[in-house]
């Protein structure tokens, strides 16, 4: 049984996931060679920055005039209908680049995003970990609001199972002959096979503190552009349980409770231990999608403090995660 009381935190985190080597998961900070950010927003009044780093330094000079630590990035931009539209640019040894989706995909849209590691010389998919990034979403007028790191898959491209080649930096690449990405712990490391919210504030006004209402978004994406189906499971700080399934097409973005009217207050409030947070509801998910279909996702908290009719708190983060599974996204540029 988890516990956050007023006054001392404890922290007790209890998930098993899968040990196998080639089902490798995400991480979060990690240096990889393809990172996905579950969202970017340039529609009307919003926008998003969009930083990679490129964390290799050296600069040692390879037989085809590269560098060791010159990389190409392949930017993806999926719309919320899964269209996808494309740029690249190209990052030095120990470079950074942060670019406004705006400006960089100026179709107006949201959706999510995938950076790749690609061979400067030969322009493929490359054995590259060493990419980090961050998104930070701000409206149009540069007011920054909140900000999240994407998920980081590493390249493992098997050489015996991709027949993989050498580039002139003697970096390992691999032909794409199937026009797929492969998430599948032999070409790029497994998807999340269960994601884990860890904590939600009920929607709405806690009865015993009625100077604060509470709000959250969530913002899901699926490698299919179509009927991802999934499964939900939710507890209150009580362990009180529910469940629901919900569907949703590429791209989801929203309040929680348009997935769930049990994530607010009152709901929470059923059974619950009143001696936590003085009365304040909160609760936790776990969301699995269905067979085949891969899943990424980021919450926001939100609050607003003293009944100004505006959220004077704003927090959010990528969601948690356990197991593995293997999907694939269509390589389309």
């Amino acid at each position: 049984m988890c516990r956050f009381m007023m006054g001392s935190v404890a922290v007790i985190l209890c998930l098993s996931a899968l040990a196998a080597p080639v089902e490798a998961q995400p991480l979060h900070a990690q240096p990889a060679s393809l990172l996905i950010f579950p969202l970017y927003n340039s529609t009307q009044g919003n926008n998003t920055l969009i930083t990679m780093t490129n964390t290799n330094e050296d600069e040692s000079a390879c037989s085809s005039g590269f560098r060791q630590g010159d990389i190409q990035l392949h930017y993806v931009y999926f719309s919320e209908t899964c269209q996808e539209s494309d740029t690249q640019e190209d990052l030095t040894p120990a470079d950074t680049i942060t670019v406004l989706a705006r400006g960089h995909n100026p179709n107006f849209e949201k959706g999510y995003l995938l950076v790749e590691a690609r061979d400067p010389e030969l322009q493929v998919p490359t054995l590259y970990n060493h990419l980090i990034g961050s998104g930070i979403v701000v409206n149009s007028e540069f007011d920054f609001q909140w900000a999240y790191t994407p998920y980081a898959f590493e390249a493992i491209f098997d050489f015996d199972a991709l027949n993989g080649l050498v580039d002139g930096c003697g970096r390992k690449i691999v032909p794409d002959t199937d026009d797929i990405i492969n998430f599948d712990g032999y070409e790029y490391s497994s998807f999340p096979d269960v994601l884990l919210l860890d904590h939600f504030f009920g929607e709405g006004t806690p009865e015993n503190g009625p100077g604060v209402t509470f709000d959250n978004m969530i913002f899901l994406m699926s490698t299919e552009s179509l009927d991802t189906d999934l499964s939900i499971l939710g507890w209150n700080n009580n362990e009180r349980r529910f469940s629901r399934t919900f569907q949703f097409d590429c791209f989801f973005m929203g309040k929680l409770s348009d997935i769930s009217r049990a994530v607010t207050q009152s709901y929470q409030d059923i059974d619950a231990n009143d001696a936590e947070l003085g009365g304040i509801n909160t609760g936790w998910l776990k969301i699995t999608a269905e067979e085949g279909h891969g899943i990424l996702g980021l919450h926001v908290h939100m609050a607003d403090i003293g009944g100004r009719g505006r959220m004077s708190f704003v927090a959010g983060r990528e969601l948690q995660y356990t197991g593995s599974r293997a999907v694939t996204i269509p390589r389309l540029f």
